[in-house]
């Protein structure tokens, strides 16, 4: 069988799969929001939250993804020692998570926020601040939080075009791949929202070690034994 025809067939099942993972979540989101009410919730953070099993997978699946498959690794080749500064960089955040997540989490909790825009709205409201004052750091927020999100989403879609194109071996181009992710994307996270994002992150992060699990078995190896 040529490698390009396994191509199409693994990457058939892994867009079924990821498709029946955000089906999945889109469906208990709507029927959850109906149930308690809390559609806006629902929709932003799942309602009370996701199990850590499920975060866990779906964080893996944004750190372990385009940007560090094919991103860094390029970057890394075309210019050298360079690309290091990913990992002082990388580190800043998690630290910065380890100690901001928590107190916000709990924040969140018990006053209801959804966004972190909400929490310094809330946070300067008179008499901590003048009247304009958290309005102007809720559009201030929203609108710094839009550049990360929009160069990891473009550094993605570009990674995946390349990606597909490589593995069909131009069977498939990269504008029919992007689109075709960016199609599934944003119906996931209309329909579905946080729940349905992470469990297609679940899914991709699953199929990948099955995937994985079974090329290394295959050439004699496994996981374990070469370290990884």
């Amino acid at each position: 069988m040529e490698s390009s025809t396994v191509a199409y067939i693994v990457l058939g099942i892994y867009l079924l799969a990821v498709c029946i993972a955000g089906l999945a979540g889109a469906i208990l989101t709507i029927r959850r929001g109906t149930a308690t009410g809390k559609k806006v919730q629902e929709h932003y953070v799942a309602g009370t939250g996701l199990a850590s099993v499920v975060w866990f997978f779906t964080m893996s699946a944004s750190l372990f993804s385009g940007y560090t498959i094919s991103g860094i690794v390029a970057e890394a080749y075309a210019q050298g020692w360079v690309a290091t500064r990913w990992i002082p960089g990388g580190v800043g955040v998690y630290m910065a998570f380890l100690l901001m997540a928590p107190r916000l989490h709990a924040l969140g909790k018990s006053r209801g926020y959804v966004t972190i825009s909400e929490y310094l709205y809330d946070r300067y409201l008179p008499p901590s601040g003048a009247p304009w004052v958290p309005h102007a750091l809720r559009i201030v927020s929203f609108l710094a939080l839009q550049l990360p999100v929009f160069t990891y989403l473009i550094t993605q879609f570009q990674a995946v075009g390349t990606e597909v194109r490589t593995f069909t071996q131009g069977g498939i181009s990269s504008t029919a791949a992007v689109l075709v992710a960016a199609g599934v994307l944003l119906v996931c996270d209309l329909l579905g929202g946080m729940r349905a994002v992470a469990y297609t992150g679940e899914a991709a992060v699953e199929y990948l070690q099955f995937n994985f699990g079974g090329s290394s078995s295959s050439s004699g190896g496994s996981i374990c034994s070469t370290g990884v």
